[in-house]
């Protein structure tokens, strides 16, 4: 089940609350986005569309033929399927969880980005996180992006801004050899359908 459109809100996410293993800062990011939300008058699941961050109420294995059947996806860039899961590894805490991001329009359709939800915000917390499926097509590029860009509007700015102030989040430098660890630990962890 992917999202409640007639639900209220609150309602639906008193219901998340109760999901054994939900990293706390899940829980912040969606408190800032329905409080964002009651601000603006918007729908909680996209006050973050401009940054690429389409929040996912329902956390379930998304069905694209490269996803991941061990990752629940917790949000997505709104771009070509790109989507980003919680890796769920049996042998340990409920949380932290790896997060992958999958391309399914890349031959690299599946890239662990961060050790936790915690590192995967710092990320993108300068200049969103829809540009990181670039990793997929040009890795060079992208950590060049990352490195160099601001914001791309005074829009994007007050929400990546506001993300940082309220839920204390640390810009992490996007590295080559720190996707390589994190390839090496977790990516053979990473369950796909056979016909991936």
């Amino acid at each position: 089940m992917r999202g409640e459109p007639g639900v209220p809100s609150g309602r639906a996410w008193r219901y998340q609350e109760r999901v054994a293993g939900l990293p706390k800062s899940l829980i912040e990011l969606w408190s800032l986005a329905e409080a964002v939300a009651h601000e603006t008058g918007g729908e909680p699941r996209y006050v973050f569309d401009a940054v690429g961050l389409l929040l996912e109420r329902q956390l379930s294995a998304w069905s694209y033929f490269c996803s991941p059947r061990n990752a629940l996806t917790f949000a997505s860039t709104g771009g070509d399927g790109v989507h980003f899961g919680l890796l769920q590894l049996s042998d340990s805490a409920p949380h932290p969880a790896p997060v992958v991001m999958t391309v399914p329009m890349s031959d690299t359709r599946n890239i662990v980005l961060a050790e936790d939800l915690e590192e995967f915000l710092g990320l993108g917390c300068r200049v969103g996180w829809f540009m990181l499926e670039q990793l997929a097509y040009d890795p060079d590029w992208t950590v060049q992006h990352f490195a160099d860009s601001a914001a791309e509007s005074s829009e994007c700015e007050a929400i990546l801004n506001r993300i940082r102030t309220s839920l204390r989040v640390r810009p992490v430098p996007l590295s080559l050899n720190r996707l390589a660890q994190l390839k090496d630990r977790y990516l053979p962890r990473v369950q796909v359908p056979d016909r991936a």
